[in-house]
């Protein structure tokens, strides 16, 4: 048997389908999949490392159940065994962890929310606690001044600067070679009159620092755009309002959710995310509501699925175009085998190319295990 790869703790904010799938794929069963919630700091953190040794206990029962020898358990759950002795690692939590192991693979996720208490053993990796990891509640942030433009990826929980190519370091950025050099005169005034001096450009300095900004905009606007295209997801912007508005009606971007007023410098990069989560989460709860009414708009035409085998079914022959799942922490106490239906429902979902919302508890109505819009 080869020994699990060395498993490096990593924060995770949000995950791709196609990378959420990938944790599946060819990996050597059997698997253990172990979630627990955690805190970032004292004195429950104790308390965690608790929590993870009784999980870990029961995950080595089950793994010798289904005939690992002990030596060979020894090697899937090292990677686990680490952290309960490493006291530096409980000191650097989020909301929750994930530790996905097997004779070949390990990964050890720390979750920006707080995971169902769960110790199973199958033939992949239980993938439905990361669900809520999907890449569809994104907004980016625009911040836009005069000297500076930057480009963000936002969620719930964090914001990462994305860099694009061709952004302009700021106005002067965009100026023509011979524009960068004053094009002023000094005048004195007339003997007799105070000692002053004034500058006049070759026009009206108004509409030179005009067409300077419009400019820069449209350099602006033309380096975002095959970056907004490719993501064709929601924008929010942050900058004084005659700058946004400028902007906002230069771009071909369709979908801005709204503008963060003010000068974005100084203000702290959590600040803007909350202020841009703020607007954008109705906008991502809108279309929950949405797809939930569509499956009330087509039940009893054949075009749903609410029986979590019949959704199964439907996801295995890629019939599924939208799965509605409640959160892992709302399916606590379910039977290892109902986790798996739900499990597989997700994963060829997302290799289908279907689309999956995680619901809030009150949204589920009688579908506790999901709900399924279909494609025929």
């Amino acid at each position: 048997m080869t020994a699990s790869a060395p498993a490096a703790p990593t924060f995770v904010h949000h995950l791709p389908p196609a990378e959420l799938v990938a944790l599946t794929s060819g990996v050597a069963p059997p698997c253990l999949s172990l979630y627990l919630p955690t805190h970032r700091r004292a004195p429950e953190t104790p308390q965690d490392r608790t929590r993870l040794r009784r999980l870990l206990a029961e995950g080595r029962a089950a793994l010798e159940e289904v005939g690992l020898r002990r030596s060979e358990v020894d090697e899937v759950v090292a990677p686990a065994t680490s952290i309960l002795e490493d006291p530096l690692f409980w000191q650097r939590q989020d909301e929750g962890l994930a530790l996905l192991l097997s004779t070949d693979r390990s990964h050890v996720l720390q979750l920006p929310f707080a995971a169902p208490e769960l110790s199973i053993v199958g033939e992949r990796f239980h993938i439905h606690p990361l669900a809520g990891l999907l890449t569809d509640d994104h907004v980016l942030l625009l911040t836009l001044t005069q000297q500076q433009v930057r480009l963000f990826d936002v969620d719930r929980w964090s914001a990462t600067e994305i860099e694009v190519p061709d952004l302009p370091a700021g106005v002067n950025d965009t100026l023509p070679d011979h524009d960068r050099q004053v094009p002023l005169q000094l005048h004195r005034a007339p003997a007799g009159s105070a000692d002053a001096a004034f500058f006049h450009g070759h026009g009206g300095a108004k509409d030179a620092a005009d067409d300077q900004r419009r400019r820069y905009l449209r350099v602006v606007e033309h380096a975002l755009r095959p970056r907004l295209a490719r993501r064709n997801g929601p924008l929010v912007l942050a900058g004084v309002r005659s700058l946004v508005t400028e902007f906002w009606s230069l771009t071909s971007h369709r979908t801005i959710l709204g503008a963060i007023d003010g000068n974005p410098e100084p203000t702290p990069i959590e600040q803007l995310r909350e202020a841009t989560w703020e607007i954008a989460e109705p906008w991502f709860a809108a279309r929950r509501r949405a797809a939930l009414e569509r499956y009330e708009e087509l039940a009893g035409t054949g075009l749903t699925a609410g029986d979590p085998e019949a959704i199964m079914d439907a996801a295995l022959e890629g019939r599924v175009d939208t799965l509605l799942l409640p959160a892992a922490v709302d399916l606590a106490g379910t039977e290892p085998a109902m986790l798996a239906m739900v499990d597989d429902a997700l994963l060829h979902t997302l290799r289908n190319g279907g689309t999956v919302y995680v619901l809030p508890r009150d949204a589920t109505g009688d579908h506790t295990h999901g709900a399924a819009i279909l494609r025929y």
